[in-house]
């Protein structure tokens, strides 16, 4: 099964039937998210593909980190306001991890002009990254949904002791 048949899926016991097309007795209420990709080197499948999603039944989108908005506005485009989209944003800190998400990490689209940007920053990477960042706002109808090392104050439990 790939990605829109698990959709579809998820979809379809939300409905109330399930794999087999018997109704179900108790209700689910799966919230159905699919990664789009505004790396791809088709722009033009991962647009239809991206709309078979959302036929599917996809409720949301969420993207892989986010360095150029090229791809970003042609995916919004595809996707046309049908569902959100979650943008992540991982401003880089170094011309190390900028190069190891280039080269390694699967649908991380990082342009030229960034890598330069990063080599030229030195020990200032971790500045210069929040100003690649700075430099672009998503369009109207996204979040950005931002990654950052920092660790999380610890939320207390729910649970008394």
């Amino acid at each position: 099964m790939d990605s829109i048949g698990l959709i579809e899926l998820l979809a379809s016991l939300n409905a109330g039937v399930d794999y087999n097309g018997l109704r179900i007795s108790s209700g689910v209420t799966f919230g159905i998210g699919a990664r789009v990709n505004p790396g791809a080197h088709d722009l033009g499948a991962e647009g239809a593909r991206v709309r078979r999603k959302i036929a599917a039944g996809a409720q949301f989108l969420l993207t892989r980190p986010v360095y150029e908005t090229a791809g970003l506005q042609r995916v919004l485009a595809a996707v046309d306001g049908a569902v959100p989209v979650l943008v992540t944003v991982r401003p880089l800190r170094s011309f190390d991890e900028a190069e190891y998400l280039r080269y390694e990490v699967p649908d991380v689209t990082i342009p030229a002009a960034v890598m330069d940007r990063m080599e030229r920053a030195g020990t200032s990477g971790a500045r210069v990254g929040l100003d690649i960042r700075r430099s672009w706002r998503p369009r109207p109808g996204t979040w950005s949904a931002a990654w950052s090392s920092a660790r999380p104050a610890p939320t207390p439990s729910p649970f008394p002791n």
